[in-house]
């Protein structure tokens, strides 16, 4: 088959497999792009199979794999009982592998996983039947953390911002406006699900070209137009510590991020975010970038921070930053975006790196009158604690 892509480009895909039927009634579509997992796929796959009946369908785009990853979905499909598809497309990137799976889907309700994490398949059955009574756009569940080697799990990034939210809830229909905190939830496409009619009315898509991080602008774009239903209960299981996992490898990739970060800020713009939920946006925009610039090569590091910088400077006005600034954020983003917005550039790659700061690279936040002060009361405090470590020591 020819795939019409984005921006007009045609891109040969093949179909390897489907095993639905047209009176198939689907509840659940759920999107797997594959890229060289032999070793963990088995396991996405299965659990998304072990709680479903025929109302859940898997889509595998394997995204030009060169191992056995696709041999060994296409065996398990001819077995599997429930409604299956696999697609293989020239190496495109997880945004492509996406959209084509988006594309080709029947479900009410679609999801994304990632081929070497996994489902609560149940738990996400469950959120539907309540919040269909709130005809809501798009479920989110909470997620947990499991490392591959250790076998340990732990809370995932946002466990703060789901409890701030909630606040000992079972579950909550919200929207960006009601509670603009939402934007703080982790940015990972795979922790929720879409009303496929909801995909298709806002127009949404994910950023084809990128490699990285095309989480970051569907996040935000869907969020600013969605009414929210958030359910208490743990339904993705992300997994980290493996070898080949791409995200955790110092690369250029990571610049990926900054393209992100620019289109969720025009998406923000064009479904016109009120000043609450931007100065969320900001924030989290500030902390995912900073650890970005953290694991690109060192080489290419201070050239991240000065597109970050760039960034943040167009686009958070005195008025927007005063409004972050008296936004429930932590020290360390005060300073983050304190930076970001006079470009502290050195600063940033020094602190990135975890070397010794030197007093001048401090001087652009320090002397600011507008954007100085979180640093400068971060600092006087800093003195302070030495000051009085000093006096207790003499002391004793």
């Amino acid at each position: 088959m020819v795939w019409n892509g984005f921006g007009g480009d045609e891109m040969k895909c093949s179909l390897l497999y489907d095993s639905r039927n047209d009176g198939d009634e689907i509840l659940i579509s759920y999107i797997i792009p594959l890229f060289n997992t032999e070793r963990y796929v088995l396991e996405a796959i299965e659990s998304i199979s072990c709680a479903s009946g025929k109302d859940i369908e898997i889509i595998v785009v394997d995204d030009g794999s060169t191992d056995n990853s696709a041999n060994i979905v296409l065996d398990w499909m001819r077995n599997a009982l429930l409604p299956c598809v696999l697609i293989k497309q020239p190496n495109s990137g997880p945004s492509a592998a996406r959209m084509f799976g988006i594309s080709y889907a029947r479900g009410e309700y679609i999801g994304f996983c990632d081929s070497d994490d996994f489902i609560n398949v149940a738990a996400f059955k469950k959120a539907i039947s309540i919040a269909k009574s709130y005809e809501c756009d798009v479920i989110f569940l909470r997620s947990v953390v499991f490392d591959s080697v250790t076998g340990e799990s732990y809370d995932f990034y946002d466990t703060y911002w789901w409890d701030h939210i909630l606040k000992d809830r079972g579950f909550a229909v919200v929207t960006a406006t009601s509670a603009p905190a939402v934007f703080r939830l982790e940015p990972n496409a795979n922790t929720r699900l879409l009303k496929r009619s909801f995909i298709e009315k806002e127009r949404l898509s994910f950023p084809v070209g990128l490699d990285f991080f095309e989480d970051f602008t569907f996040h935000v774009a869907e969020l600013a137009a969605a009414k929210i239903f958030m359910y208490d209960k743990t339904g993705y299981y992300y997994r980290v510590n493996r070898s080949g996992k791409l995200t955790e490898q110092k690369s250029a990739k990571r610049f990926d991020m900054l393209k992100s970060v620019d289109l969720a800020f025009k998406e923000a713009s064009s479904r016109n975010v009120d000043l609450l939920g931007w100065s969320y946006i900001i924030c989290i925009a500030s902390r995912v970038m900073y650890w970005c610039g953290q694991n690109t090569l060192v080489k290419d590091r201070k050239r991240f921070f000065e597109l970050a910088t760039e960034l943040i400077q167009k686009n958070v006005s005195k008025e927007l930053y005063d409004t972050c600034m008296d936004t429930f954020i932590d020290k360390q983003e005060r300073v983050l975006l304190s930076a970001l917005k006079v470009g502290a550039v050195n600063f940033l790659v020094t602190h990135a790196s975890e070397g010794r700061i030197r007093a001048i690279d401090t001087l652009p936040l320090m002397l600011s009158k507008d954007y100085g002060k979180a640093s400068r009361d971060v600092v006087v405090k800093i003195f302070l604690f030495k000051v009085k470590s000093i006096f207790l020591y003499k002391k004793q």
